[in-house]
């Protein structure tokens, strides 16, 4: 992905500081882009939304996530639905 390459280009040691918009990017790349590669970065955007407090942030991540066509036995489903589940309550 492009997104992904640009940022690497600029230096960056790890790509979670930049998981919210390379999720994003992701998300609306679609069918263009690895499934279990976005849910992954949706996983990582909506934790580090959770941890912040960003509730209303952290719902439409994990909701877009459990929107993808991800395996019924994905382990990523099951921590979605957790996180999903905390952002709930705050």
């Amino acid at each position: 992905m492009p997104v992904v390459a640009a940022v690497r280009a600029t230096g960056a040691a790890s790509l979670d500081g930049h998981a919210s918009v390379l999720a994003h990017h992701l998300y609306q790349a679609g069918a263009a882009a690895d499934t279990g590669r976005t849910a992954s970065f949706l996983l990582l955007a909506g934790r580090r939304a959770l941890a912040a407090a960003a509730f209303e942030e952290t719902l439409v991540t994990f909701d877009q996530m459990l929107g993808l066509e991800l395996p019924e036995d994905d382990a990523l489903l099951g921590e979605a639905c957790e996180y999903r589940g905390e952002a709930l309550a705050g």
